[in-house]
């Protein structure tokens, strides 16, 4: 990748990041009923069904599906509010 991809990939990622981050807010929590709904019992999600929302496909500039989620795992790795389980990978 070129340093432009690679600053572009960067962004896009932190941006993620932001949004997943939001998405687990209390404050987001408290209305969303969609993502509430996609929690297991350790209040989990998977990374493909996150990497299904629009907000975050349009800030992965609607890279293949695939690519959207491997930046959804970094993006949560990053995070110091996230985590993934391996479990929640397959």
């Amino acid at each position: 990748m070129r340093v432009q991809q690679v600053h572009e990939r960067q962004q896009q990622i932190l941006l993620i990041e932001r949004q997943i981050e939001y998405y687990f807010s209390e404050s987001n929590l408290l209305t969303d009923s969609f993502l509430c709904s996609q929690m297991d019992q350790m209040a989990s999600v998977s990374v493909h069904t996150i990497a299904g929302f629009n907000r975050i496909r349009q800030h992965a500039a609607n890279a293949p599906f695939d690519v959207i989620v491997e930046m959804v795992v970094e993006a949560c790795v990053n995070s110091s509010m996230l985590q993934v389980l391996d479990v929640m990978l397959g």
